[in-house]
Parts: C-alpha cells; sequence; structure tokens
C-alpha cells in the first residue's frame, strides 16, 4: 500500500510539473500558411485592479480575439500603480488565451515600486511569457533575441531582436546586436534571417523619414544620443522593421534606407494620447523579406474627460506592405 502511495504521489509531482512547463516552454513557429502573426501592444500603462485595467485588458482580449495572433509584444511602459498586481492581471489573459508573449520596458515602468530588473523577473514568470532579462554584462533589463522556426522543421527562419529602450540604447547594447546577428547569420550560411527589433523610445531617425503612412500627431520625443543602432542594423542586413511605443499621439510608419521605422498603437487608459486606443498588427510571411501590417483601434479616448467609448471604424488603418526594403500603401485612411 505504501508502495502505491509512494507511486501515485510521484505521478502527481511530474504531472505538475508537466502542467507547469508548457507556460514558459513556448514555440514560436511559421504556420502552414507560411505566415507568422505578430499583435503589437504599447503603452499599455496597467494598474491593480480598477475599472481602468478592466477597460484595457478588455481590448487585449478583443483585438487577440479578432486578430488570433501567433505572438504578442508589448513594447513598454507596461504597467503602472500596484506593479506586481497589474503584471499578473495581464498575465491571467495569456493563461486565458494560451499565446506567447513577450514584454520590453518603457521609462515609466521602475516608478512604481520594482525596479526594470524586478519588473523582468515577474513578467518572466507568467503563464505564457518569453521574456527574459538577457545578458548581465550590458546595459538594461530585457535584451534577448526570440527566434520563429520554420513551418515544416524547427530550423529558425525568422529573428526578433527584443532591446531595453527605457531611455538611450546604449553602445554595448548595439554591440551585444551586432554579435547576436552575426551568429545567427552565419548559421544560415552567411545569409541574414528576416528580423524585427522591438523597444520603446524611438531611435533619432524617425523624425528624418520622409513619407510616414497613419498618424504623426505630436512631435518625436526621441533618444538623447544616438548609438549607431540604425547604422549596425543596416550594416548587418537583417533587420526589416523597428517597433516602438512611447508617443502616444503617433502610430505611423515609414522607410529608411530598406528598414521600416514603425510605431505601434497606444493601447493604454492611463495616459495622454487622442488617436484611439488599439495594436498594431504585423503578418510575417516565412522565406521572404515580406509583411504586411496595419493598426486596428477599438476604442475612443478623451483624456480631459476619461470617457472611453467604441469607436465606429474597426477596420484596418494604415495598411501597408513592406516587400523587400519597399513600402507599399495599400488601403485609405
Amino acid at each position: 500500500m505504501r508502495k502505491i502511495t509512494a507511486i501515485l504521489f510521484f505521478m502527481g509531482i511530474v504531472t505538475s510539473l508537466m502542467a507547469a512547463q508548457p507556460a514558459n516552454k513556448q514555440i514560436l513557429k511559421f504556420g502552414k500558411n507560411g505566415k507568422f502573426r505578430i499583435v503589437q501592444f504599447s503603452d499599455t500603462h496597467i494598474r491593480g485592479n480598477c475599472f481602468q485595467t478592466d477597460s484595457v485588458l478588455t481590448l487585449i482580449r478583443r483585438v487577440i480575439a479578432v486578430e488570433q495572433p501567433d505572438f504578442v509584444i508589448f513594447t513598454g511602459d507596461v504597467i503602472q500603480l500596484k506593479p506586481e498586481e497589474a503584471w499578473h492581471n495581464l498575465g491571467d489573459v495569456f493563461a486565458e488565451v494560451k499565446i506567447p508573449w513577450a514584454a520590453v520596458l518603457g521609462n515609466h515602468d521602475n516608478q512604481y515600486g520594482l525596479t526594470y530588473a524586478q519588473n523582468i523577473e515577474v513578467a518572466s514568470k507568467l503563464p505564457y511569457s518569453l521574456t527574459e532579462n538577457g545578458p548581465e554584462d550590458i546595459y538594461g533589463n530585457g535584451n534577448y533575441v526570440l527566434n520563429v522556426q520554420a513551418s515544416g522543421s524547427e530550423k529558425t527562419a525568422a529573428v526578433f531582436y527584443c532591446l531595453d529602450a527605457h531611455g538611450d540604447i546604449k553602445f554595448d547594447q548595439v554591440e551585444w546586436y551586432r554579435k547576436q546577428s552575426r551568429i545567427i547569420t552565419a548559421q544560415n550560411g552567411g545569409e541574414p534571417l528576416p528580423s524585427f527589433a522591438f523597444f520603446h523610445i524611438p531611435i533619432p531617425e524617425y523624425p528624418t523619414l520622409e513619407r510616414k503612412i497613419g498618424f504623426c500627431n505630436e512631435k518625436e520625443c526621441i533618444m538623447e544620443l544616438n548609438p549607431g543602432l540604425f547604422s549596425a542594423m543596416h550594416g548587418c542586413g537583417d533587420v526589416m522593421g523597428m517597433f516602438v511605443g512611447h508617443d502616444h499621439n503617433n502610430n505611423y510608419i515609414g522607410c529608411l534606407k530598406g528598414i521600416s521605422l514603425a510605431y505601434g498603437n497606444i493601447t493604454g487608459w492611463m495616459s495622454y494620447g487622442e488617436i484611439g486606443r488599439g495594436a498594431r498588427v504585423i503578418d510575417l510571411y516565412e522565406n521572404q523579406r515580406k509583411f504586411d501590417t496595419w493598426i486596428r483601434r477599438f476604442y475612443d479616448f478623451e483624456q480631459d474627460e476619461e470617457i472611453w467609448v467604441r469607436t465606429g471604424d474597426t477596420g484596418r488603418k494604415f495598411a501597408v506592405t513592406y516587400d523587400n526594403g519597399e513600402l507599399i500603401y495599400k488601403t485609405a485612411n
């Protein structure tokens, strides 16, 4: 009897461990249709339990239900008051939808009781999170690489570089990117893999764009120092697009020397911004330097009166296709 009890106890432990593993062991992989869909939420400013947070989480669920992404990325200023409670509220969403996600931090994430390192530690342990702290010998918390497997094998077919840009990106982060890029390219027979970069504060090249598709309703609040990230990514030849947040009244995309520079769309309630609340969606094509992207907005917002109402037009906005270094405008506003 004791032997049977011991076996059952052991089996219970193994079962519990197996059930716990998938939450943080997610694999990113192209679908059989040769596409991989990303939803980018930015500046969510999620608090502990309150009606504003409930509204933002409802928006997140609604976007996910409509777009059915393979992966979700949060590009900074993710949480606000009661940070641990806020993170767990967000984690509950992904426990429900069972979709892998990750986050990079913004300039406000350390202002509510947790350091940047502590924020990453909490986020990395949440259900379905792929968030990592990254190397301890370079600046910041949240510098890491995510690989997307090919549809028919475990071979890496695309790469996401996640960078800590809660302020200026530092030179050692740029060198870390270069090193990772060279290794990945060498492993792919010398051919750069289609890649994206996700971070919070835009680099100084954003205001130089001649053509901006989408809202540009405020002057870009860029990094104070130019770290040479654009030059590094241009030289490595892998990154097709950079995706940021930070400026709540901007959601545009443009192209500079073959690299698209894009904003997400503000998602949060507890923050300024009059362009509506929603997300950016990105469809990445397998084995091509090509992606489609658009803005999906579900709510209008009046900050002064805190009026949050469903928008009358929830269709795709500012839809474009990036194809081998060129941006093709597809739809009217």
